[in-house]
């Protein structure tokens, strides 16, 4: 199979000691009685699914959360042992290999019940499905209402049980109001479906934002995925955060610097016209690599730990900056377009602020023609 060529004029550190100081500090941060589940889907949102999960397993956890199919397989086959589960819903053609590879799956609906006994029986399996309830994601769970009898349907069904129950709060950051209140219809669901003689556990529904904002809520498990990296989502003031560290950093090499005139105009559509003459050092890295468009005009890099402002628009394969103010750029230089630099930093939160998303949509964008290089493993 072809690779994708690597863009070696820009390169990704990632620091593996920092996620695992992020994983003990989570620990000591939810206590003993509550299990940490690192979220490790999207190649852990673009650090690594490999080289995370293996931090974590030689951290003390045993449970690991994926997306696909794909991505539980290749783990199972790096940790025999792990609990792996599938947090969303499966496919009826991935039945049978979730129970072959003893992968956990969020049960949905009944049909989906049927599908996972079925194949159970095929291969003489009991499979364990955490039952799902849908708060008002609309995208996978049954409702809170009928969460109970459905318990008790399969509960019946041959060759599966149901050991735990999930459920994910849609507005954990901006809604504290509708967030409690749908944790009471969860738990309400719960003692519903503890009434049909199922034993749950663990019982989960907390992700990073609400594991935070919500102790109250933090149950059995909690699903760390941008914690996990450092990265800290967009929690109210006041809100107890343990001391994590960033774990990813994005690095280039100075290609050029060139001196401009004043008036001469920078980038697709001419959306900036240089003040004065100025000095404009391109930078070998843009959309192509997952540095995201929205930060035209608006980011900044970090050169001799000062920044450089980006100049008009991203391209495909390379931005432009304004080094006219410092003297140590040149062709050659180092660029940190994520991460430290001397006292300056561009941390995460601070490129989705800027570009009006996630933090999690601009590290999962960083593409593998950027080589990564694993630190303190």
């Amino acid at each position: 199979m072809a690779t994708e060529p690597v863009n070696r004029r820009a390169w990704i550190d990632v620091d593996l000691g920092a996620i695992r100081h992020n994983i003990a500090a989570l620990r000591t941060y939810v206590g003993l009685r509550t299990e940490v589940m690192p979220v490790v889907k999207c190649d852990a949102y673009g650090h690594g699914m490999a080289e995370t999960a293996q931090i974590a397993m030689t951290s003390g956890i045993d449970t690991l959360g994926v997306a696909t199919l794909a991505e539980a397989l290749a783990l199972r086959k790096l940790f025999p042992a792990a609990t792996i589960c599938m947090l969303t819903p499966f496919a009826p053609s991935e039945a049978e290999e979730l129970v072959l590879h003893h992968i956990v799956p969020m049960l949905a609906d009944l049909e989906s019940a049927r599908i996972i006994s079925l194949a159970g029986q095929k291969h003489r399996g009991s499979p364990r499905v955490h039952l799902e309830v849908d708060l008002g994601m609309g995208r996978g769970g049954v409702l809170p209402c009928h969460a109970g009898k459905i318990a008790e349907v399969v509960g019946r069904m041959p060759s599966m049980v149901i050991s735990g129950m999930t459920a994910h709060f849609p507005c954990a950051e901006t809604d504290a109001a509708l967030t409690r209140s749908q944790f009471e219809v969860f738990q309400q669901a719960r003692k519903a479906v503890e009434a049909s003689d199922t034993r749950l556990k663990p019982v989960h529904c907390c992700a990073s934002a609400s594991m935070l904002i919500y102790p109250e809520m933090r149950l059995d498990m909690v699903r760390p995925g941008l914690l996990t990296y450092g990265i800290v989502p967009d929690v109210p003031a006041g809100t107890s955060v343990p001391s994590l560290k960033p774990a990813m950093a994005l690095h280039a090499e100075v290609a050029t610097v060139r001196s401009l005139p004043a008036g001469h105009t920078i980038g697709y559509g001419a959306t900036h016209s240089l003040q004065r003459e100025s000095k404009v050092a391109l930078i070998p890295v843009g959309y192509g690599d997952g540095y995201s468009r929205y930060l035209s005009n608006k980011g900044s890099v970090l050169i001799g730990g000062m920044r450089a402002p980006i100049l008009g628009r991203v391209c495909m394969d390379s931005m432009m900056v304004d080094v006219t103010d410092i003297p140590a750029a040149k062709p050659g230089s180092t660029a940190t377009l994520l991460g430290a630099q001397g006292e300056e930093r561009i941390s995460v939160e601070e490129l989705a602020r800027l570009a009006e998303t996630t933090p999690h949509d601009i590290t999962t964008r960083f593409s593998r023609r950027v080589p990564r290089n694993y630190l303190n493993g």
